[in-house]
């Protein structure tokens, strides 16, 4: 059986709580749209193969997670992605791009993952809602974009999610395991 494994970063409690009582005010004043019930995250890589994988990951994260470094995330306002009308939290994104490179790489050479299969995520961020269609999305936008928003949150481990494979995502998510990364200078 093939299970889906999604590794994210995870807001504090209090920045997540916050991003969701935005998600909850866009999907009140704009209707549903994809992704405003998701939890709020930072993808850092997705990838399809079997249950067997969990240990074999858990084991290959855990024996890297030395030179995978604590750090913090600045969120800082809202940004849209024009061609899929995707709303957003922009924030900083060098020490992310860094360590989910780090990730691909351990996929890729360790684990022998493809790279079709384990892309490179050139725009991290943390998705507020996807809009259906264009109106809903102009309404959400012209909102959003002269509203501000600021927060800041350590990152100290990495989560790990894991759900049974099925194209049509109906699937829950579980957390299968998190990984603390290194926090010595």
């Amino acid at each position: 059986m093939l299970f889906e494994f999604f590794i994210i970063i995870e807001p504090c409690e209090k920045v997540s709580n916050e991003i969701q009582r935005i998600k909850r005010e866009s999907k009140t004043k704009f209707g549903y749209a994809k992704y405003v019930n998701s939890k709020p995250h930072i993808t850092m890589i997705r990838v399809v193969a079997d249950e067997s994988f969990e240990e074999i990951l858990k084991k290959e994260l855990s024996l890297y997670s030395a030179w995978m470094k604590v750090f913090t995330v600045n969120i800082n306002n809202f940004k849209i992605f024009e061609s899929t009308n995707v709303i957003y939290l922009e924030h900083n994104r060098e020490e992310i791009i860094a360590l989910q490179k780090f990730l691909v790489e351990i996929f890729r050479k360790r684990l022998k993952f493809s790279k079709r299969l384990t892309p490179f995520i050139t725009h991290p961020h943390i998705t507020i809602a996807k809009p259906d269609d264009i109106d809903q999305f102009q309404r959400n936008w012209n909102y959003f974009k002269h509203q501000t928003y600021s927060a800041s949150f350590g990152v100290n481990h990495l989560t790990v999610l894991k759900r049974k494979f099925n194209p049509d995502n109906s699937e829950k998510w579980d957390v299968a395991f998190k990984i603390e990364l290194n926090s010595a200078k």
